[in-house]
């Protein structure tokens, strides 16, 4: 049996895609690490410092335009991208085994399986397409040394304003001008690239604020702040996994059409509250359900059972069980 496996990832890395893509598969990157093999990040795009984060993590990478597949023996082709051209299906039909990560768009006939951890209705059901389902498989890790030591308090005196890398719609600036509606008088973090054009707006804000302002700038981690955190305001996306992985109370704000799912099958769970930003904002809910989240100390300690009990952290060891089998499997 083979046990030296060669793992490619092909990684959405687009301005316009921010950071989740190529975190969740160094997610799982890390854990295929744990047994023999080699792995390769394809990118479509070197924005974000890739090719140095990729490095500084072990793993060597290559831009899509310049990878060719004769260079390679791939046994297992994992893609993460909404852009899947010719290209994209010449590797995955040269690959042992491939499986497409999917969460919004299109599903593909020439992957062996699907990965749709939030879609288990599998509303874009096709003949012959194996999908591989379940919250789960979530690409998310939990480090324990973070968790020790995050506990639920009775008040509500930190919050953390987390958006992602674009923030195409300013949801931070206007979670702000909410905070201050509703009378909010604790600090304030907000999580953000030291790059955003939305730095200078927000701090010309800071006066008409009456609370405190920080910025957390280039974290790779946004974990680390989630000890001293009591409440989280942020996308979908990976950020709210690593939320509910951790337990932390949040309010989840859909920015995008692909975190729907995601968000609310989180909120139907009862482990965050699903706003809906795709189109504008009702004002009155989300100031209705801040005002719940931060009075109501018993809601928010059931939220945080609630969210570590639906992700444990473990999903991408699963994931990476699975597809070694798959691998052993083809091998025989």
């Amino acid at each position: 049996m083979k046990t030296h496996y060669e793992w490619l990832f092909l990684v959405d890395s687009k301005s316009s895609s921010g950071l989740g893509h190529i975190n969740r598969c160094l997610n799982l990157a890390n854990e295929l690490l744990k047994g023999q093999g080699r792995i390769i990040f394809v990118l479509n795009s070197y924005i974000h410092k890739t090719s140095e984060f990729f490095s500084r993590n072990g793993f060597h990478s290559v831009l899509l335009d310049d990878f060719t597949i004769e260079t390679y023996s791939i046994d297992c082709f994992i893609c993460d991208s909404y852009y899947i051209d010719s290209k994209v299906e010449e590797i995955a039909q040269n690959s042992k085994f491939s499986i497409q990560i999917y969460d919004y768009g299109e599903c593909h006939n020439f992957f062996d399986v699907i990965f749709a951890p939030f879609h288990n209705h599998q509303p874009l059901k096709k003949k012959n397409l194996e999908f591989l389902n379940g919250v789960e498989y979530s690409l998310v890790t939990k480090y324990e040394n973070y968790r020790k030591g995050i506990t639920i308090k009775p008040k509500v005196q930190i919050i953390l304003l987390t958006f992602g890398a674009i923030d195409k719609k300013e949801n931070t600036l206007y979670v702000l001008k909410i905070l201050q509606s509703i009378d909010y008088r604790g600090i304030v973090l907000i999580a953000i690239p030291s790059s955003s054009n939305q730095i200078k707006t927000i701090k010309d804000a800071l006066k008409y604020f009456n609370f405190t302002v920080e910025f957390i700038f280039d974290k790779e981690r946004v974990i680390e702040l989630f000890k001293n955190t009591d409440l989280i305001i942020g996308s979908g996306g990976l950020g709210l996994l690593e939320r509910l992985c951790y337990g932390i109370p949040s309010i989840s704000l859909i920015s995008s059409t692909n975190q729907k799912a995601q968000v609310l099958g989180a909120s139907l769970a009862k482990t965050t509250v699903a706003i809906n930003s795709i189109g504008a904002i009702d004002d009155h809910h989300l100031r209705k359900e801040l005002l719940h989240v931060i009075k109501d100390y018993a809601y928010r300690k059931e939220m945080s059972i609630n969210a570590m009990k639906y992700i444990d952290g473990r999903g991408p060891a699963r994931l990476a069980k699975f597809l070694r089998k798959r691998l052993d499997k083809c091998a025989e």
